[in-house]
């Protein structure tokens, strides 16, 4: 009976139906790496030892974050009611999406299980209307609000997870380094893999505190 009903569909309402399948399906894979990827780094931090890039940040993790990046008019509109979702709808996908960081022990630092901050500020754009279309709704999540910020961050592993530099990690010797490139922009040609950078690894008089230009592409 739903598949009959479901072909009675129109293609439109048809398409919206996959996507938002598919949607589910990414999240749910996104879910099962991250938990894969605290457990690493439980594992990690027993051994009291630094650990490398978890193997759960490879390409199914990447790709799930690649395409919820990718994919925001899908996200929107797993809450949009006829092109619009109210504070409340926006307050639960943004809880949602924080689980993800929480989960290995990095929502503080993404504001915290609190997302009203970044439902206001959501909201503002709209000058504080009741609902939110998609188009102000998508322009609000490029600026990268902090809730959700570690979403263009694992975005930008996922882009350069092949991209070969023609430089070498000061701290490890990788060479060439792959995935993202990190250059110190006090220290005479000091470059860090994403690996040591992420790890906090220092080499000679480099300091954590030093600015830090990040390349995605040779």
């Amino acid at each position: 009976a739903v598949e009959s009903e479901v072909e009675q569909l129109r293609p439109v309402e048809r398409l919206r139906l996959e996507e938002l399948k598919d949607a589910r399906r990414h999240c749910e894979s996104l879910t099962n790496r991250v938990a894969d990827l605290r457990i690493h780094v439980d594992d990690a931090n027993d051994a009291d030892d630094i650990a490398p890039l978890p193997t759960a940040l490879t390409p199914p993790f990447l790709q799930g974050v690649k395409y919820m990046m990718d994919s925001h008019y899908v996200i929107f509109n797993l809450v949009a009611q006829d092109g619009q979702a109210d504070q409340k709808h926006i307050a639960l996908l943004l809880y949602d999406l924080i689980q993800i960081p929480r989960l290995v022990g990095e929502a503080a630092a993404f504001g915290g299980s609190n997302v009203e901050p970044s439902v206001r500020s959501c909201f503002e754009t709209v000058r504080l209307a009741p609902t939110i279309g998609m188009a102000p709704f998508l322009d609000w999540m490029k600026q990268e609000p902090q809730s959700v910020v570690w979403l263009p961050v694992m975005h930008r592993l996922a882009t350069a997870e092949f991209a070969k530099h023609q430089a070498k990690c000061n701290v490890c010797k990788m060479f060439p380094i792959i995935g993202l490139r990190y250059r110190c922009l006090r220290c005479f040609n000091l470059d860090l893999c994403q690996n040591c950078f992420f790890s906090q690894r220092t080499a000679k008089k480099h300091k954590l505190k030093h600015p830090m230009q990040e390349y995605a592409v040779p």
